[in-house]
């Protein structure tokens, strides 16, 4: 079984065979999409990371020039939080 680069932790977890495998059409059709569909899946969640993580950034810039203690308390909030979900 192949390694999946930056997610070796998920090695043992998640089929990810070479791109090299010699299979059948049938398997290589499959194979095709399943990697494209994998290589999306780990994509999508490198976006939701740094989007968490702009965030996080953002809400420590605007906290000083917070005008109310609500908008202070929401920055705040995202500081001490960073992977919490609305």
């Amino acid at each position: 079984m192949a390694k999946v680069e930056g997610h070796e932790d998920l090695a043992p977890q998640i089929f990810y065979p070479a791109k090299t495998t010699v299979c059948t059409e049938a398997f290589s059709r499959f194979l095709s999409a399943y990697h494209a569909n994998l290589d999306f899946f780990f994509f999508v969640i490198q976006l939701v990371s740094h989007a968490d993580q702009a965030r996080v950034r953002a809400a420590t810039a605007l906290l000083p020039g917070a005008s109310t203690d609500e908008e202070r308390a929401l920055y705040e909030k995202s500081i001490a939080e960073p992977k919490r979900v609305r």
